[in-house]
Formats: structure tokens, C-alpha cells, sequence
């Protein structure tokens, strides 16, 4: 039945743009977020930095997925910023915020 093909191809292609479109916003979010680690010096400013590459190249390359779709460029624009994320766990976890950061901040 044709009719079903062209729903089920619409749908593959709703899919596609809204994760795009989703994972734009979440860059956005993103690149907030390490700025605000940035300036409150809560973990080393070279993580922050690297998240804020990372969330950049990840917005990069969601737009350009929106404009026309290349799997290289799909794949590799998450890796800086998924690393970042993992990086960014595995401080926490082991070594937490800085101190210092956080009692200038509430004083």
C-alpha cells in the first residue's frame, strides 16, 4: 500500500530532523553549562574548555545534518562533546568540585 510508505518514510524523516533539532538545543544547553563551570572555576578550566569545543562542534554538526545529511560528519561531531561528558563524570565522581569555588561563592 503506497499510502503506508509515504507515512512510514515521513515519519523516518520527522525522526531524523527532530533528534538534530533536539540535539541543537541540547548543545545550546550545553555550551551554558560549561560556561557557567568556566566562570565559577568548579572544576579545571581545560574540561571547561573542552566542553565548550566540544558543545560547539556538536551544534556544528547538528545543523549540518539539518541541511543535508553525511554519517562522517553525524558520528564525529559527538565524539568531542561525549567525552567531555564522560571526563566530566569521572571528576566528579573521583575528585568532586573544588572547594574553594564553592565556599567563595556562598560567602
Amino acid at each position: 500500500i503506497p499510502s503506508i510508505e509515504i507515512i512510514a518514510k515521513l515519519l523516518k524523516e520527522g525522526g531524523f530532523y527532530a533528534y538534530h533539532m533536539g540535539m541543537a538545543l541540547w548543545s545550546l544547553g550545553g555550551l551554558m553549562f560549561v560556561l557557567i563551570l568556566y566562570k565559577s572555576k568548579l572544576i579545571p578550566r581545560l574540561i571547561s574548555v573542552w566542553g565548550l569545543i566540544g558543545y560547539i562542534i556538536l551544534l556544528s554538526g547538528s545543523i549540518s545534518e539539518l541541511f543535508g545529511h553525511n554519517e562522517i560528519i553525524d558520528i564525529i561531531s559527538v565524539i568531542p562533546g561525549g567525552i567531555f561528558e564522560i571526563t566530566l563524570s569521572v571528576w566528579l565522581i573521583i575528585k568532586g568540585f573544588t572547594p574553594l569555588a564553592i565556599v567563595s561563592e556562598t560567602v
